[in-house]
Protein backbone atom coordinates (compact mmCIF):
# COMPACT_ATOMS: atom_id res chain seq x y z
CA UNK A 1 0.00 0.00 0.00
CA UNK A 2 1.41 3.49 -1.07
CA UNK A 3 1.41 6.00 1.43
CA UNK A 4 -0.80 9.37 0.72
CA UNK A 5 0.42 13.02 1.56
CA UNK A 6 -2.65 14.45 3.32
CA UNK A 7 -2.44 18.39 2.06
CA UNK A 8 -2.96 20.73 5.24
CA UNK A 9 -3.88 24.28 5.21
CA UNK A 10 -0.64 26.19 7.10
CA UNK A 11 -2.85 28.99 8.25
CA UNK A 12 -6.51 26.49 9.08
CA UNK A 13 -4.34 24.84 11.33
CA UNK A 14 -2.54 28.10 13.24
CA UNK A 15 -6.15 29.43 13.21
CA UNK A 16 -7.61 26.43 14.48
CA UNK A 17 -4.76 26.41 17.84
CA UNK A 18 -5.29 30.06 17.84
CA UNK A 19 -8.55 29.11 18.65
CA UNK A 20 -8.38 26.09 20.77
CA UNK A 21 -5.91 27.84 23.09
CA UNK A 22 -8.21 30.92 23.27
CA UNK A 23 -11.11 29.02 24.34
CA UNK A 24 -9.31 26.87 27.22
CA UNK A 25 -5.49 25.98 28.78
CA UNK A 26 -4.27 22.86 27.98
CA UNK A 27 -1.53 20.57 30.43
CA UNK A 28 0.20 19.27 27.28
CA UNK A 29 0.69 19.44 23.76
CA UNK A 30 -1.23 16.08 23.28
CA UNK A 31 -4.43 17.27 24.86
CA UNK A 32 -3.73 20.33 22.67
CA UNK A 33 -3.68 18.46 19.36
CA UNK A 34 -6.73 16.30 20.38
CA UNK A 35 -8.78 19.50 20.57
CA UNK A 36 -7.45 21.44 17.75
CA UNK A 37 -7.93 18.03 14.90
CA UNK A 38 -12.03 18.39 15.37
CA UNK A 39 -11.49 22.32 14.90
CA UNK A 40 -9.86 22.19 11.70
CA UNK A 41 -11.25 19.56 10.37
CA UNK A 42 -14.71 21.34 10.55
CA UNK A 43 -12.59 24.48 8.76
CA UNK A 44 -11.20 22.44 6.18
CA UNK A 45 -14.34 20.06 4.58
CA UNK A 46 -14.18 17.07 2.80
CA UNK A 47 -10.46 15.60 3.58
CA UNK A 48 -9.99 15.29 7.63
CA UNK A 49 -7.06 14.90 8.94
CA UNK A 50 -5.97 13.29 12.39
CA UNK A 51 -4.30 13.64 15.40
CA UNK A 52 -1.10 12.41 14.38
CA UNK A 53 -0.95 14.29 11.34
CA UNK A 54 -2.13 17.67 13.16
CA UNK A 55 0.85 16.75 15.60
CA UNK A 56 3.56 15.94 12.56
CA UNK A 57 2.44 19.10 10.62
CA UNK A 58 3.11 21.37 13.95
CA UNK A 59 6.14 19.69 14.38
CA UNK A 60 7.16 19.90 10.88
CA UNK A 61 6.28 23.80 10.46
CA UNK A 62 7.46 24.95 13.95
CA UNK A 63 4.21 26.47 14.45
CA UNK A 64 4.14 28.49 17.78
CA UNK A 65 1.85 27.49 20.55
CA UNK A 66 1.15 28.61 23.98
CA UNK A 67 0.50 25.21 25.07
CA UNK A 68 3.95 23.65 26.77
CA UNK A 69 4.87 20.41 26.01
CA UNK A 70 4.39 18.01 28.90
CA UNK A 71 6.53 15.22 30.50
CA UNK A 72 5.85 11.58 29.35
CA UNK A 73 4.76 9.55 31.32
CA UNK A 74 2.66 9.95 34.24
CA UNK A 75 1.65 13.56 35.59
CA UNK A 76 3.14 14.91 38.69
CA UNK A 77 2.56 12.59 41.83
CA UNK A 78 -0.17 13.33 44.67
CA UNK A 79 1.05 14.03 48.13
CA UNK A 80 -0.47 10.86 48.56
CA UNK A 81 1.75 8.94 46.20
CA UNK A 82 4.81 10.46 47.12
CA UNK A 83 3.84 9.19 50.71
CA UNK A 84 3.14 5.29 49.49
CA UNK A 85 6.20 5.56 47.67
CA UNK A 86 8.66 6.29 50.47
CA UNK A 87 6.81 4.25 52.69
CA UNK A 88 7.34 0.85 50.51
CA UNK A 89 11.00 1.64 49.98
CA UNK A 90 11.47 1.86 53.51
CA UNK A 91 10.61 -1.49 54.08
CA UNK A 92 13.05 -2.50 52.01
CA UNK A 93 12.51 -5.04 49.04
CA UNK A 94 11.64 -8.66 49.76
CA UNK A 95 13.25 -11.36 48.14
CA UNK A 96 11.86 -13.92 45.96
CA UNK A 97 11.51 -16.71 48.18
CA UNK A 98 9.78 -14.02 50.87
CA UNK A 99 7.62 -13.31 47.94
CA UNK A 100 6.72 -16.99 47.37
CA UNK A 101 6.33 -17.53 51.20
CA UNK A 102 3.08 -15.33 51.13
CA UNK A 103 1.61 -17.35 48.23
CA UNK A 104 -0.73 -20.34 49.00
CA UNK A 105 -0.95 -21.07 45.02
CA UNK A 106 3.59 -21.64 45.09
CA UNK A 107 3.82 -23.27 48.04
CA UNK A 108 0.92 -26.09 46.95
CA UNK A 109 3.32 -26.31 44.05
CA UNK A 110 6.21 -26.62 45.88
CA UNK A 111 5.04 -29.20 48.30
CA UNK A 112 3.55 -31.45 44.70
CA UNK A 113 7.24 -30.71 43.17
CA UNK A 114 8.92 -31.87 46.84
CA UNK A 115 6.50 -35.36 46.78
CA UNK A 116 7.08 -36.37 43.22
CA UNK A 117 10.75 -35.45 43.03
CA UNK A 118 13.66 -37.62 43.53
CA UNK A 119 15.66 -37.88 46.38
CA UNK A 120 18.96 -37.21 44.48
CA UNK A 121 17.91 -34.15 43.53
CA UNK A 122 16.94 -32.61 46.87
CA UNK A 123 19.59 -30.03 46.43
CA UNK A 124 18.01 -28.58 43.36
CA UNK A 125 14.49 -28.82 45.06
CA UNK A 126 15.72 -27.06 48.23
CA UNK A 127 17.56 -24.29 46.14
CA UNK A 128 14.07 -23.66 44.32
CA UNK A 129 11.88 -23.91 47.06
CA UNK A 130 13.31 -22.02 49.79
CA UNK A 131 16.11 -20.32 47.90
CA UNK A 132 13.31 -18.69 44.96
CA UNK A 133 16.30 -19.87 42.53
CA UNK A 134 14.56 -19.27 39.24
CA UNK A 135 17.94 -21.77 37.64
CA UNK A 136 16.81 -24.69 39.76
CA UNK A 137 13.09 -24.31 38.53
CA UNK A 138 14.63 -24.46 34.81
CA UNK A 139 16.73 -27.48 36.15
CA UNK A 140 13.70 -28.99 37.60
CA UNK A 141 11.07 -28.90 34.60
CA UNK A 142 13.77 -29.89 32.18
CA UNK A 143 14.56 -32.80 34.29
CA UNK A 144 10.93 -33.46 35.02
CA UNK A 145 10.16 -33.12 31.25
CA UNK A 146 13.22 -35.85 30.59
CA UNK A 147 11.99 -38.07 33.15
CA UNK A 148 14.12 -37.36 35.82
CA UNK A 149 17.40 -39.09 33.08
CA UNK A 150 20.07 -36.10 33.10
CA UNK A 151 21.78 -37.79 30.03
CA UNK A 152 18.33 -37.32 28.32
CA UNK A 153 18.36 -33.64 29.69
CA UNK A 154 21.72 -33.20 28.11
CA UNK A 155 20.95 -34.94 24.87
CA UNK A 156 17.64 -33.17 24.67
CA UNK A 157 16.29 -32.76 20.88
CA UNK A 158 13.63 -30.36 20.84
CA UNK A 159 15.67 -26.92 19.99
CA UNK A 160 11.70 -25.31 19.88
CA UNK A 161 11.38 -25.71 23.73
CA UNK A 162 11.55 -22.11 25.49
CA UNK A 163 14.30 -23.56 28.05
CA UNK A 164 16.63 -25.50 25.89
CA UNK A 165 19.15 -22.80 25.42
CA UNK A 166 18.95 -22.73 29.42
CA UNK A 167 18.57 -26.39 30.32
CA UNK A 168 21.39 -27.92 32.29
CA UNK A 169 23.92 -30.72 32.30
CA UNK A 170 25.12 -29.56 28.62
CA UNK A 171 28.69 -30.71 27.95
CA UNK A 172 30.85 -28.56 26.60
CA UNK A 173 32.29 -29.84 23.23
CA UNK A 174 34.87 -32.28 23.76
CA UNK A 175 34.44 -33.06 27.56
CA UNK A 176 33.43 -35.71 28.63
CA UNK A 177 30.32 -36.92 30.09
CA UNK A 178 29.18 -35.81 33.85
CA UNK A 179 27.46 -38.58 35.24
CA UNK A 180 27.81 -37.84 38.83
CA UNK A 181 25.14 -35.95 40.27
CA UNK A 182 27.38 -34.13 43.01
CA UNK A 183 29.93 -33.01 39.82
CA UNK A 184 26.65 -31.82 38.27
CA UNK A 185 24.86 -29.81 41.21
CA UNK A 186 28.75 -28.04 41.34
CA UNK A 187 28.44 -26.69 37.89
CA UNK A 188 24.35 -25.94 38.53
CA UNK A 189 26.12 -24.07 41.46
CA UNK A 190 28.61 -21.94 39.47
CA UNK A 191 26.14 -21.35 36.78
CA UNK A 192 23.89 -19.87 39.07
Amino acid sequence: MARRTIEVDRVKLEAAIAQVEAAQEFTNRSALYMAVTPVYNRMSPPEEITVAVCTLRVTQWGLTCKTPFGKKGRTAMTPEQKAAMAAGRAGGRKSRAEKFADQQDIQAGFAEIKRTTPDRFEGIVHKLTVLGSMRAGVALKCLECSNFQTAEVRNCVIPSCGLYAFRPYKNKAGEQDVEDIEAVEEILEEAA
